[in-house]
């Protein structure tokens, strides 16, 4: 301290005095700055906390620094804040304490606490600060250790599922945690303002209030209650709260701490099991409970009504002994009840198992069995005894349950599903072990970041993606997109991305997670859906026409053959008309296979030897297709028999094989199999829109030119071929899907350009267990009539009147009708007929339908139905109109003739 400073201030000395005996006891030091020269004076204490070298004391109080030095040793970031602090004090004279760091000579920064307080002559000038110094290094770091504590501690009561609360003495809150604002339905700043008798039932406040005060006297340590909350929402929510005291921050009256857990759904369950014990008699009766018990030593079992009831005994029926009882438990489990049993008469163990009973209506049921001794005063078994409960409902649904959640676990990874998140704060990326196994790649080799994702990508998608993820992360919302990616083996998979945004409690973004999910196979089935849509589009608009174009062939062709047998014509003429008749008839073989594309053809299904059908054919198609192409066939020895109508089968099999001809000009070699197949639920979706179970496979390979991919998804579209102008009608193919599916079958096709093409028919399995096969009509002379009376039903004119000229020259009598209305009029008024000849459809009524109200008042007449189209015509009707004979049109005059004789010969 400069000379003479003590003897001017005495008072000055004794405020030396005082922080001298300050350093002895807090460890702090001591400094004095002489403002005008800008040297401070350190005591040893404060040399050593700013890590000086020790040396000779330069004056009688310590040891000296420049200011400037030391100002220079100040944190910068703590060196503006600290010289604004010295100005305010020196000049306004405001406190002067603060905390900052200073750089030690190691340079290492060490936390330190200053005051001081300046002195002033008498025009108020400071001359002179002096002060104190600490090292608050460490009190710092524990600072630090506690706030980061109280934050971990924060977090973690926030993420508990048990509700926390901290309350005043009036009730007021200081603390609440998510779970417990949950609980009542306020948030904390809404709770910050109420107390809890504010929500509280007003029943029990005053009885809560009196157990707190007991805890607060002293007489216990915490206590635990139970009580209801009014929800902001409304309604009641039952809680039970553990409580104790714990000490204020400021020392003074304690705070009530509570652990509260929601009971709501328990007590619920209490009120329930309340209302079940009140009508336990009854309950008893409905749960299927049964009670025993026997005294030791006796073989006699005391059984209850409901424990016969149970084993399907009556309750008045006498049961001796144990053994009866034992006999209707499934041999399988008697042994082990017995066991039981023996061994809780003898050592006391309880028992409880399930097990199987046979009564004798021979329902199994399952019950669950438990049994309890009973000993004496002196400890011995006195008695057994036992409840018996019907579980079989129970048992089921606890195996369907697990059943349930082991298809859970199974469509979970069927349904190929990976995730994925980035965290923006680490720049870190995770990918779950299914997006690697999406993606085709070794979570080893591939590295999860956005660039790798990119990679995976399909290069003319990749551009999209970016942009589709710039636009849905700017938007600050969930977004989905969809693109393919490529597999390291070249295969190509679609997949479909949803991402949503992570975000703090104050709205900013810490990332985004996802899913990634394969959905290769619904696009695929996407595209069979529209393929399938549009071929029905196709079928609808085909079979229309069909059936139009067929009432027009048959007024045609019956004009044309009773020309022919009514004039004496000139050969010319005679040939011309057997030209109108065999392109009539061309017309009608070209519409019936649009109706068989259409699927609206009049199909006769019976059980079918596929085997023997090829076999029967093989001949036929050796001519056929020529002696260029050699034929093979593969004919398994136990094929099942299939369900189709023959003629059609035979017609798609000639059709496929004239296909593969046609693809073979210069020879090749045509391969015919034959297979059971049997489709399960997730069977191949090459194979779509068929039942699960079991088919007959027929497939036609050839060695020929192939199809190329882009017209091969065309090749069943009626009209369409890949032949050259004129050598196809494109209607082979169409005819073979159209019949399959109305078989309620499909067909497939492979083909690559150059590689030749297999064609694969499933037809359902039938169920019959021997084969039928149509006979095919002879030609004969064509059999006339006899005069019997015909009715002919026809909405067309034109077709109407032709069918009844024909008929005339059969020599038949006819009366006809436009509706059904006028027909059963006619029948009602008219002479009795033989036989109606009706179209299926007809404008006011179906032919079917019609057939059954005619019966009503004739039951002797028969019935031929004339069809271009026959879907949907017999649905809700018996098997005896499913049965009855039909004609298609266009038909010829010997195809009506016998079909009239056929049907009046065996009504």
């Amino acid at each position: 301290m400069p000379a003479g400073l003590v003897e001017e201030n005495q008072a000055l000395k004794a405020e030396l005095e005082r922080y001298r005996l300050a350093v002895m006891v807090t460890r702090e030091g001591l400094w004095d700055w002489d403002i005008p020269s800008g040297i401070i004076w350190n005591s040893a204490r404060t040399h050593e906390l700013l890590g000086l070298a020790d040396g000779e004391p330069e004056s009688p109080f310590g040891r000296t620094i420049e200011n400037d030095a030391w100002m220079a040793a100040v944190h910068p970031e703590d060196h503006d804040r600290v010289a604004e602090a010295l100005r305010n004090h020196l000049r306004h004279d405001a406190p002067y304490g603060l905390e900052y760091r200073y750089r030690q000579p190691s340079g290492e920064y060490r936390w330190m606490r200053t005051t001081g307080k300046a002195i002033r002559d008498k025009d108020g000038t400071a001359t002179r600060m002096l002060g104190a110094i600490s090292d608050i290094t460490e009190y710092k770091a524990a600072e630090e250790t506690r706030r980061r504590s109280e934050a971990y501690f924060r977090t973690l009561l926030d993420s508990t599922t048990i509700g926390v609360t901290m309350t005043r003495v009036d009730g007021s809150y200081v603390l609440t945690n998510g779970a417990y604002e949950r609980l009542v339905g306020y948030g904390a700043e809404e709770l910050s303002g109420m107390c809890w008798q504010d929500i509280s039932h007003p029943q029990e406040v005053d009885r809560i209030k009196t157990d707190i005060q007991t805890m607060v006297d002293g007489e216990k340590h915490d206590i635990t209650f139970e009580k209801r909350f009014f929800h902001k929402k409304g309604g009641v929510v039952w809680a039970r709260l553990t409580m104790s005291l714990i000490a204020s921050d400021t020392g003074g009256v304690p705070l009530r701490a509570a652990i509260v857990e929601d009971i709501t759904e328990r007590k619920l369950a209490e009120q329930a099991l309340r209302q079940s014990e009140a009508n336990l008699n009854e309950a008893q009766k409905i749960g299927r409970l049964g009670s025993w018990s026997r005294m030791i030593g006796e073989d006699q079992v005391h059984y209850s009504d409901g424990f016969k009831q149970l084993y399907g005994l009556h309750p008045d029926q006498n049961i001796s002994g144990r053994e009866s009882i034992l006999k209707i438990i499934h041999p399988d489990d008697v042994e082990r009840i017995r066991l039981c049993i023996a061994e809780m008469a003898d050592s006391g163990t309880p028992y409880e198992e399930v097990y199987r009973i046979v009564p004798a209506d021979g329902v199994e049921r399952i019950l669950r069995g438990h049994g309890e001794a009973f000993r004496d005063q002196a400890g011995q078994i006195v008695r057994l005894a036992g409840i018996t409960v019907d579980v079989t409902e129970q048992i089921k649904a606890e195996r369907a349950l697990r059943a349930s959640e082991r298809r859970l676990r199974e469509a979970q990874q069927i349904s190929n599903i990976g995730d994925w998140e980035t965290i923006d704060a680490t720049n870190t990326n995770r990918w779950s072990d299914e997006v690697f196994r999406i993606f085709g790649r070794d979570k080893e080799n591939l590295e999860t970041t956005y660039e790798a994702y990119i990679e995976c990508v399909h290069p003319d998608d990749r551009e999209a993606v970016r942009r589709e993820i710039a636009e849905g992360t700017a938007s600050g919302r969930s977004f989905s997109y969809e693109h393919r990616i490529v597999r390291p083996d070249g295969e190509v998979r679609h997949v479909l991305q949803r991402t949503v945004p992570r975000t703090s409690d104050d709205g900013e973004l810490l990332g985004r997670a996802g899913t990634i999910q394969d959905i290769t196979e619904r696009k695929v089935m996407e595209e069979q859906l529209q393929q399938a849509q549009k071929m029905e589009a196709v079928g609808q608009l085909t079979g229309g026409i069909a059936h139009d174009f067929n009432n027009l062939l048959a007024v045609i062709m019956g004009n044309l053959e009773l020309i022919r047998d009514r004039i004496d014509a000139e050969k010319d003429v005679s040939e011309m008309i057997e030209r109108g008749v065999l392109a009539a008839e061309r017309g009608a073989d070209l519409t019936q296979r649009l109706l068989a594309f259409s699927r609206r053809q009049a199909l006769l299904p019976v059980a079918i030897d596929l085997n023997l059908l090829v076999s029967g054919m093989i001949e036929m198609l050796r001519r056929t297709l020529g002696k260029a192409i050699k034929i093979f066939t593969r004919e398994p020895a136990d094929l099942w028999l299939c369900e189709a109508d023959q003629p059609q089968l035979e017609n798609a099999l000639l059709n496929l094989a004239i296909n593969a001809r046609d693809a073979m000009p210069h020879g090749g070699k045509l391969v015919i199999e034959t297979a059971n197949v049997s489709l399960g639920p997730g069977h191949d979706a090459s194979v779509p829109d068929v039942a699960p179970g079991p088919y007959v496979m027929l497939t036609v390979t050839d060695t020929g030119y192939g199809i190329g991919e882009d017209e091969l998804e065309h090749v069943f579209e009626p009209f369409f071929t890949t032949k050259d102008v004129g050598k196809g009608s494109g209607l082979g193919l169409s005819m073979v899907y159209g019949f399959a599916r109305q078989s309620d079958g499909n067909v497939t096709i492979e083909s690559e350009a150059g590689r030749g093409t297999k064609v694969a028919l499933y037809l359902p399995r039938s169920k019959e267990l021997n084969a039928r096969r149509m006979a095919r009509p002879e030609d004969s002379d064509i059999p006339r009539g006899e005069g019997e009376h015909i009715l002919v039903v026809e909405d067309d004119a034109d077709v109407r009147g032709q069918a009844v000229a024909l008929l005339a020259a059969l020599g038949y009598e006819t009366s006809d009708a436009e509706t059904a209305e006028a027909a059963l009029d006619l029948i009602a008024a008219a002479p009795p007929f033989d036989l109606m000849l009706s179209d299926v459809v007809l404008p006011d009524m179906k032919g079917p339908a019609l057939a059954e109200q005619v019966r009503r008042i004739a039951p002797d007449i028969a019935v031929v139905y004339m069809t271009g189209y026959a879907a949907g015509a017999f649905e809700h009707h018996g098997e005896e109109d499913k049965s009855t004979r039909l004609i298609n049109k266009p038909f010829t005059k010997a195809e009506l003739a016998r079909v009239i004789h056929d049907t009046l010969r065996f009504k």
